[in-house]
């Protein structure tokens, strides 16, 4: 299970990708947010645009192994679940939209 250092909220002085959509949405002068972990004794940061920031605690509460962290796959099988959900459905569609072709 990863281990949450630090998380926190800064404004970019310059350009970073989401690595959550991989939108190369974050501008100088966005705010995102920046989480620091340590896993299997290994050091790392992790950029999120606001918007996906947003929709990570439904990825994580929805996910069936939280305990090994959260990733782009499993927002991406999130969304792809919850496009048409009543509830959810409008933020689903909208990290589908951000994410790029693969």
């Amino acid at each position: 299970m990863p281990d949450l250092l630090r998380e926190k909220t800064v404004t970019a002085r310059k350009a970073h990708e989401c690595m959550t959509c991989t939108a190369t949405a974050i501008r100088p002068g966005e705010t995102y947010v920046r989480t620091t972990y340590v896993y299997d004794g290994h050091l790392y940061d992790w950029v999120q645009c606001t918007e996906c920031d947003q929709i990570s605690g439904l990825v994580y509460n929805w996910s069936s192994d939280p305990d090994e962290g959260v990733g782009r796959d499993d927002f991406m099988e999130w969304a792809r679940e919850h496009h048409d959900d009543p509830r959810h459905g409008e933020a689903a569609r909208a990290y589908l939209a951000r994410v790029r072709s693969e």
